[in-house]
């Protein structure tokens, strides 16, 4: 047997429905829990409880001790800048002592 279209529509709305109660319900059921306790503060309240705040933050931080200098040894000359010049006579020195050297242009 064929239902009519707009019966049909009815019925899956009447559906939607249900579930929609059906949440609603669950919600009213369920008890509320307490999380915890909170406390209604004014504007007033809140910027006195950031000034003690930060009092206290500036007692406890105090003047701070600098540190020592390293004598640890200078890095390898490896990880040393070194001038373009000199990269630039390595790079001459090595072209000219590989077997390629006929075949690079230093300019």
């Amino acid at each position: 047997m064929l239902v009519p279209k707009p019966e049909l529509a009815l019925e899956e709305e009447n559906r939607a429905l249900v579930v929609q109660n059906n949440e609603k319900k669950l919600r009213k059921s369920t008890k509320a829990t307490k999380v915890g306790t909170a406390k209604l503060m004014r504007y007033e309240d809140i910027v006195q409880a950031e000034a003690k705040a930060d009092e206290t933050v500036v007692k406890t931080t105090g003047r701070k001790s600098r540190k020592g200098k390293s004598f640890a040894q200078p890095p390898p000359r490896s990880l040393q800048k070194i001038s373009y010049q000199v990269e630039f006579d390595d790079a001459e020195r090595q072209i000219a002592a590989s077997e390629y050297s006929e075949y690079c242009v230093t300019t």
